[in-house]
């Protein structure tokens, strides 16, 4: 879809999504249950991981996405999509996956990797020997080194992101980082994967602390109603459900296209909505051409239309 300065381009069908960007680098990740992407600067599709794999035992399972970098982890090795052509790097040691270290041997290997290694982060994923194990990812001389907690209390902690203490001391990771989007017209909600209802706290979060700039903005011109839901074992109306006509404007274009919409009804009164979202990069990263990202994302007990998913939205002069 596009006019004369623009264009609207879908690039992942799915409403369970992420959205980073890295400025360091200049590219894009959107992030999936079982798949991430890669795009470029402009919003160009570069490069998909099918996240799904087997554990070691054979059975079902999925990669690790570690939120906020650039990596990929699987239980054989990692995937580095900073890189052109990311491959796996399978891991060159692996350290105490019975969990039985000795507390000093194991504190001694932990500040020698802590040190020398120039990439440090904490994995989500448990070992097949310990449930309770967490791995420690290294990149040393770039080759990676997993290291397991051990019996001994190992201080991890599971918020949102992981956390790492020694001594009560949270130990920092070292990473380059990759920032969630903003809506600025939708409750400030950020690019994450839990948009929808700011179901997180940002506020201490390094995106809370930039600034972002409107350059795409949407509006409702029209609803149709077209069915309606009655509370149960009622006929009060509860809930409208039809079309509705959309104005995407883009700095000084627009586009209008059509989608399913709800309204409230009754005591159960809503305005419309539409859910969409749209993302901004940060001012201080925003590059003349930078895209704006376009996240139709409505209730997953909605009846769909096919058009979920993350929309690119460009000028065309931006190929």
């Amino acid at each position: 879809m596009k006019n004369k300065t623009f264009e609207l381009f879908k690039v992942i069908g799915s409403i369970w999504n992420e959205i980073r960007y890295d400025p360091q680098n200049d590219f894009f990740l959107i992030a999936q249950s079982n798949a991430i992407t890669k795009l470029d600067a402009k919003g160009t599709r570069l490069y998909y991981l099918d996240m799904n794999e087997r554990d070691p035992d054979g059975m079902p399972d999925n990669m690790d996405y570690t939120q906020a970098t650039s990596y990929v982890v699987s239980w054989y090795g990692i995937y580095d999509l900073s890189k052109e052509k990311p491959y796996l790097e399978k891991f060159s040691k692996v350290i105490n996956t019975e969990g039985n270290m000795d507390k000093d041997a194991w504190d001694l290997a932990f500040q020698n990797l802590y040190e020398t290694s120039d990439v440090v982060f904490w994995g989500f994923r448990k070992s097949l020997k310990r449930a309770w194990l967490k791995p420690l990812y290294f990149r040393q001389n770039g080759k990676w080194i997993v290291l397991y907690t051990n019996e001994y209390g190992s201080g991890y902690r599971m918020d949102k992101t992981p956390q790492y203490k020694m001594n009560n001391k949270i130990i920092p990771q070292k990473f380059n980082r990759l920032y969630l989007l903003k809506d600025i017209q939708h409750n400030d909600s950020y690019s994450d994967y839990l948009t929808s209802g700011n179901q997180y706290d940002f506020s201490n979060e390094p995106e809370s602390k930039l600034k972002y700039s409107k350059r795409a903005s949407i509006k409702t011109l029209y609803f149709k109603k077209e069915e309606v839901e009655h509370g149960p074992y009622t006929i009060i109306p509860v809930q409208f459900s039809g079309t509705a006509v959309n104005k995407l404007q883009f700095e000084n274009s627009s586009i209008t296209f059509k989608s399913i919409a709800q309204k409230g009804a009754g005591l159960n009164f809503y305005p419309i909505e539409t859910d969409f979202f749209i993302f901004e990069v940060a001012d201080e990263f925003k590059k003349e051409n930078t895209p704006s990202f376009l996240y139709y994302k409505y209730p997953t007990s909605w009846n769909s239309d096919d058009n979920e998913g993350v929309y690119v939205i460009r000028k065309l002069n931006n190929k």
